[in-house]
């Protein structure tokens, strides 16, 4: 509702004031018209007030009602007094503000993601009873520093993804390894680079992968043991000597027979 027609309204509803305030003998009283006209301007300041205050959105709409009730007892009519025609009167006048609502804001069907997390779990393997048996070489087999040595031993499983024989070699009394290497097979080619001293290899089976598909040492990821250890077997690494290859016996060159002169005969 615009401010001019609500000021309108106002000045409408003041103008009949006298009216509503008559009894119902339609004789004009004064004292209710002028207490009608005090709840009417009370009522339209408030009305005002929260119009330009900007209240959109009432609780409830709000119903203004202005009722004029007729005077139990008889009123003289005097010369001065103005007759009115009406027995009773009401009027009942209702503002209701207009809310707009505010569009909804849709995303097209298309332009809707719908993510759908997805968790893979890796199947932890089944762990091996057994553990392998070591064949050679046997146990306190020296080895010279440097040289390369065949590890051999034996399983009577089959290992499964990722699963490898985990070959350690550490100095005696200690359980921290020397040397660690992964095969599939049941050898190992080893070449003694250690410290000279005694040490103790074994085998046992792990689970792990090489990171990036590439099988060196540096790429190993350690996982879960899957058997027990082999028994630990005796190796010695002996320091190598460098005059072995002095020691062989020189060849004594042969000298060429001479050719022994033929005495000649004489006459």
């Amino acid at each position: 509702m615009g401010k001019y027609k609500l000021y309108f309204l106002i000045a409408s509803l003041i103008i009949s004031i006298p009216t509503l305030a008559c009894g119902a003998v339609g004789v004009y009283n004064p004292e209710a018209t002028q207490a009608a006209m005090e709840g009417t301007v009370t009522a339209m300041q408030a009305t005002i007030s929260a119009l330009e205050a900007g209240i959109s959105q009432p609780a409830s709409p709000q119903i203004l009602v202005v009722t004029a009730t007729p005077t139990s007892s008889p009123t003289q009519v005097s010369e001065n007094s103005t007759v009115v025609a009406a027995s009773s009167l009401e009027q009942t006048i209702n503002i209701i503000p207009t809310v707009t609502p505010l569009p909804a804001t849709i995303a097209p069907q298309d332009q809707v993601a719908t993510v759908v997390a997805t968790f893979t779990s890796t199947p932890t393997p089944e762990s091996h009873p057994d553990a392998p048996i070591l064949l050679d070489p046997r146990a306190g087999t020296v080895v010279e520093e440097g040289r390369e040595i065949l590890l051999h031993w034996s399983w009577n499983g089959i290992l499964g993804p990722n699963e490898h024989f985990d070959i350690k070699i550490r100095p005696d009394g200690q359980d921290r390894s020397a040397y660690v290497a992964w095969e599939e097979g049941m050898g190992h080619d080893f070449q003694a680079n250690l410290a000279p001293g005694r040490y103790f290899w074994s085998v046992q089976i792990v689970w792990g992968y090489y990171q990036n598909d590439v099988k060196a040492p540096e790429n190993r990821v350690f996982e879960a043991f899957l058997s027990p250890e082999s028994e630990p077997r005796l190796i010695i690494i002996a320091a190598r000597d460098d005059d072995h290859d002095n020691d062989k016996p020189t060849k004594t060159p042969t000298p060429d027979p001479t050719s022994t002169p033929v005495p000649t005969a004489t006459p």
